[in-house]
């Protein structure tokens, strides 16, 4: 099987892709998300659980421009805490992109 040049990704309201679309430059992908580190054992995980506010953006075509990662806090430190803040960060990332819409998008795979 091979690689699509681009994979679509539906925006559904109130989920995971509620916050994608496009804006005036091309099209964005944002979240809040945690991650583990790699190689993490589940011994004082919640110190190792860390939340961040994540903005990619890509052309109009999909190919990716750039991405915004902030770490916002672990779970140990207070998870609703940590995602709270990173949701304010997304807003103020998401409020300046000039001509945001929210709908469907497609982009190309990156690293």
């Amino acid at each position: 099987m091979s690689t699509p040049e681009v994979i679509p990704i539906r925006r559904e309201p109130d989920y995971r892709t509620s916050t994608i679309g496009r804006w005036r430059g091309g099209q964005f992908f944002a979240s809040v998300t945690a991650a583990f580190p790699e190689g993490w054992s589940h011994d004082d995980w919640q110190s190792l659980k860390r939340w961040c506010a994540v903005l990619h953006r890509f052309d109009g075509f999909g190919r990716h421009l750039d991405s915004r990662i902030q770490f916002t806090g672990t779970t140990a430190d207070g998870e609703q805490k940590a995602i709270d803040t990173a949701r304010l960060l997304l807003d103020e990332w998401l409020d300046a992109l000039p001509e945001r819409q929210y709908q469907d998008i497609a982009i190309a795979p990156f690293e």
